[in-house]
């Protein structure tokens, strides 16, 4: 199932081939995903001399692209297996013997639903600059997770590609996260008001005073 994401990937370069475990396309997505992850923490989250509007474009960036390659990929590939239950790209049925699906229809409708669907209203929503934008990446980059984790569990296979959208989905949660705590929404709202009040009442605690200053630093790359 995880293959349908990249057949009909435009972001990707020629996405067929990475359905082959040793193609070495496997290692250009590694190393955009590294070159990604080293441009933000260079400008960077931990040093707070660089202007935050800087960080904060770097963030939204990093969004808009993940949602967009994982969403219309996902989109193709669902389409596939809508299109062709039987066998899409070829898969075999014989893969989904210990999930509770007799062929890809229902995968496919999940994928591109949930999966594409989710993903590209994700990345508009980043267009469209909405409020609730750290809510909405988070439900979609944690929807990607869970569904390599069933998928890996469903087919008691773990395969490369598994790895590398688990990686994806967890990045794009990190991220959500920053702009929830730097959008003071529920539950880093709450979050931030626990830190306050157990600093004020431990104020030489190390642990909880560390904690209130990153979460302080975090919250400054959005503000």
């Amino acid at each position: 199932m995880i293959n349908l994401l990249y057949r009909y990937n435009k972001f990707s370069f020629t996405l067929i081939s990475l359905l082959h475990p040793n193609s070495k396309h496997l290692t250009i997505i590694i190393g955009i995903i590294r070159f990604k992850f080293n441009s933000l923490t260079q400008i960077s989250l931990f040093d707070f001399s660089i202007k935050e509007e800087n960080v904060l474009k770097s963030v939204f960036r990093l969004l808009l692209i993940f949602h967009a390659f994982v969403g219309l990929g996902a989109m193709g590939g669902g389409m596939m297996a809508i299109l062709n239950p039987e066998g899409p790209g070829g898969m075999p049925t014989d893969s989904l013997i210990n999930s509770p699906f007799r062929d890809y229809l229902i995968p496919g409708l999940i994928l591109f639903v949930m999966i594409g669907l989710g993903n590209v209203f994700s990345a508009v929503s980043i267009l469209l600059k909405s409020k609730y934008q750290g809510y909405i990446s988070s439900i979609f980059s944690w929807a990607l997770v869970i569904w390599i984790i069933v998928q890996c569990i469903m087919l008691r296979l773990v395969a490369s590609l598994h790895v590398i959208f688990l990686i994806i989905g967890l990045f794009e949660a990190f991220l959500s996260v920053i702009v929830l705590f730097g959008q003071h929404l529920f539950p880093t709202n709450i979050i931030h008001r626990i830190l306050i009040k157990l600093e004020e009442r431990f104020p030489n605690n190390s642990i909880i005073k560390n904690m209130g200053e990153l979460e302080r630093k975090i919250s400054m790359l959005v503000d």
